[in-house]
């Protein structure tokens, strides 16, 4: 084994006379001597050099290559390293490729066709990539930084149970030891006013190796702003209109240092910091009028809603994991300890004039508020793993999470005709969130068997309390088990069957428990201190044939709940009232699927969609939805000559069954892209994109009832957008930051240095 510049060492027990002879495929033999004794323990042959062998085989043609999806019992993984967008994309768009996922126009990422996913980085929560800026996270970072993107489809005992039936896992790259420097600078704009840059760096130090990865974006609306339209319907006949449009322009960065640090063969250390920080403006201005019954106007009014200045969210977080490999092949212990950091301040003023009519429904035409919030969360974890023979492997593993969160809310308010305020508020909230969590997995596979196993048990206690005294303290205690099971069959190399039985939980919020009345004049909201964990069960079969040219897998199946938590809603003295009740009976009957296809040297398609019909109902407000629903979404990409690829993509989602409330219209989206990759090695990507170029708006409907009123939307939205990027490769280190894993493949590492004697070289 010779290190990256073909130098080698190798230890010799004996003096004595030696020869040694080099062989390699297409190369003539070459041998040399050399002689070892007490007064000359070490021997230097100098180079090596081994001459081309003119008796070789013909030019070997690739006719098949390994695919660049695979699936697993749990899981279906898309090798980013493996497809040539890489270089150029960020990891967004190459979500748009994998199936099951889908993109939209609007960056909105869906997973089988639900929002109902989290988003994981090395198979752990990350905030980086967590939040309702996940979009902007993914937009921002380099495919090129990415090894693989999984599609956890049955989660399984091992992965926290809470809210959702899936799980999009980003893996890092990682690999081999060489010494070097290596990475890569990119750049995109486009028509709307949006900028992004990155840079990524790796580097390695002796057995440590560390990467470095920043990337800041600008986001602006190009001078477009969406139109928003809300009309509501009331049991009096009275009806509401809010007509209105919104723009923002922001700032995001995010970045994160991982280092790796092969303590030695069975133990690994690996570290990381991160973190993303945003600067929004807004601006929504509005004009809402209430009619009564017979179509006269009671009152109209103006609002303009911005922010002031330009306050800044940011959150960062630190994780460190120790991986121990033991004597026994796969069996490994790995503790970890994650700390995170959250601030979410707001600030913004909210206007009220142009009134118009007989009455003015508010006592104030203005009001400021001043938000503070941060979030710090402890999560400290243990798992282990190890196999039992063949056939067998065992799983098990606790956490602990320790969250806190304080905020101190200041709203100040101008009275109507200069009149002193009387309900100014000054609230500071905190509360406490305590999750234990334990669970065990057993896995069996026996020739084109494999079946799996596993229950794990959730304890979450919630504590919340005001420490100015505004309201009551409260508590609540919230237990539960969490069984799934799956079983795959190999019908043949290329085919196979499973069935997964899951379930998931979702527990109620600290607003949703907490028992304080809020009424700011208009509406009035309450929690309910009582709920419990609601309950999601389903059940799914999946056929999966994964081939040289044709990947495609059809999974039906069905989930259900009996006890979903549901907000109540209802008008009562011109006031709108609500709270919550585990009072939601929901189910679903589904299809999802997808198909990949490439029929052609350089030619790759893409067809994924979902189907289903839903019913959701309550009983306690008589209150019932049901219909059908479907997703689908495409991708096509063509290699052409002298370097350049076109892509295409597009996709239409159903919106017509949304839930107990909602309901809407449906939509689609596509967009075009030409890249063309140059230079040594290609290391110059240049790629320019097209998204809905036919269109210049896009218009979104709903339809929302809520027991004795209803409400129609629509919002209206510049779509068109035409962007360039360009990407910039360095330096040639294989290497790569390592992850804990279940298992580490360290047979590329040779260390071995002639101590007592022994011969050394360099092969050419």
């Amino acid at each position: 084994v010779t290190e990256g510049d073909g130098s080698f060492a190798q230890k010799l027990d004996h003096a004595g006379r030696y020869m040694v002879r080099f062989s390699s495929i297409g190369k003539t033999d070459a041998r040399a001597t050399f002689r070892l004794t007490a007064q000359q323990p070490r021997a230097d042959l100098g180079t090596i050099v081994m001459r081309d062998n003119h008796n070789v085989l013909a030019a070997v043609e690739v006719t098949a290559q390994k695919p660049i999806v695979t699936n697993e019992i749990d899981r279906l993984a898309y090798d980013v390293q493996a497809d040539d967008d890489s270089r150029t994309k960020t990891v967004l768009e190459m979500l748009r490729k994998v199936p099951m996922v889908s993109v939209d126009g609007q960056d909105n990422i869906k997973v089988k066709g639900s929002s109902d996913f989290k988003i994981y980085k090395n198979g752990h929560p990350d905030p980086t990539f967590g939040g309702s800026n996940a979009k902007d996270v993914l937009k921002s970072i380099p495919a090129s930084a990415i090894k693989k993107i999984e599609v956890i489809t049955e989660p399984g005992a091992k992965y926290d149970a809470e809210g959702v039936s899936a799980i999009l896992n980003i893996v890092m790259v990682d690999g081999t030891s060489v010494k070097g420097v290596s990475g890569s600078v990119n750049f995109g704009t486009d028509d709307r006013a949006n900028m992004r840059g990155g840079t990524y760096v790796t580097t390695q130090i002796g057995k440590v190796v560390a990467s470095v990865n920043l990337n800041a974006s600008r986001f602006g609306d190009g001078g477009r702003k969406q139109h928003d339209y809300n009309e509501t319907f009331f049991p009096t006949g009275e009806r509401t209109l809010d007509v209105g449009e919104s723009g923002y322009k922001g700032l995001f960065f995010n970045g994160n240092i991982d280092a790796s640090w092969d303590i030695d063969s069975l133990n690994l250390l690996s570290m990381s910091v991160g973190g993303y920080g945003w600067s929004n403006k807004i601006s929504s201005p509005s004009t809402i009028s209430r009619y009564n019954a017979q179509g006269d106007l009671l009152y109209s009014y103006a609002t303009r809603y911005g922010t002031i200045g330009r306050p800044v969210s940011h959150s960062i977080d630190g994780r460190i994991d120790f991986q121990h490999l033991t004597s026994r092949k796969g069996e490994t212990l790995t503790f970890s300890y994650m700390i995170s950091s959250e601030s979410n301040p707001d600030h913004r003023a909210i206007d009220y004039d142009s009134i118009a009519g007989l009455v003015f429904p508010l006592p104030y035409n203005r009001y400021f508020t001043d938000v503070k919030q941060n979030l710090t969360e402890h999560t400290g974890q243990i798992d282990w793993a190890r196999p039992i023979g063949q056939k067998h492997k065992v799983e098990m593993g606790a956490k602990y999470i320790n969250r806190l969160n304080d905020s101190h809310s200041i709203i100040t308010y101008d009275m109507l005709g200069g009149e002193p305020s009387a309900i100014d508020t000054d609230s500071r909230f905190h509360h406490r969130t305590q999750v234990a969590a334990a669970y065990a997995s057993y896995t069996f596979t026996a020739g084109s068997l494999s079946a799996r196993a596993g229950l794990r048990y959730e304890y979450s206690h919630l504590q919340a309390s005001y420490p100015d005294g505004s309201h009551e303290s409260f508590s609540a205690n919230l237990g539960d088990w969490v069984p799934s099971a799956s079983f795959k069959f190999n019908i043949s190399d290329a085919n196979s069957l499973k069935w997964a039985f899951a379930t998931r939980i979702s527990r109620p919020g600290i607003t949703e428990l907490n028992p304080a009345t809020f009424d700011n004049g208009q509406s009035v909201s309450y929690g309910n201190p009582n709920l419990e964990s609601s309950r999601w069960y389903s059940s799914s079969f999946t056929f999966s044939h994964i081939g040289q040219k044709l990947n495609f897998n059809v999974v039906p199946g069905i989930s259900f709940s009996r006890n979903g938590v549901t907000e109540r809603k209802w008008q009562q003295d011109g006031k709108t009232y609500s709270t919550n009740a585990n009072e939601l009976r929901a189910l679903w009957l589904g299809l999802n699927g997808y198909v990949q296809w490439s029929p052609f040297s350089g030619t790759q398609l893409m067809l994924s969609g979902s189907v289903g019909y839903g019913k959701n109902k309550n009983n306690s407000l008589a209150l019932q939805a049901k219909g059908m629903n479907g997703n689908v979404w495409c991708n096509a990409n063509q290699q052409l000559p002298g370097g350049f690829r076109l892509g295409a993509w597009g996709g239409y989602w159903g919106n017509a069954f949304n839930g107990l409330y909602y309901g809407g219209y449906g939509n689609g989206w596509y967009g075009f892209d030409l890249q063309w990759n140059g230079l040594k090695d290609d290391r110059l990507s240049v790629s320019v994109s097209a998204n809905m170029p036919f269109t210049r708006w896009q218009q979104w409907n709903s339809n929302m009832v809520r027991g004795d009123y209803r409400t129609t939307s629509w919002n209206r939205g510049y779509v068109r957008s035409f962007g360039i990027q360009i990407s910039y490769r360095f330096g040639s280190l294989k290497a790569q930051v390592k992850k804990t894993a279940a298992t580490i493949d360290n047979s590329d590492r040779s260390s071995s240095q002639p101590s007592n004697g022994g011969a050394a070289g360099k092969g050419m």
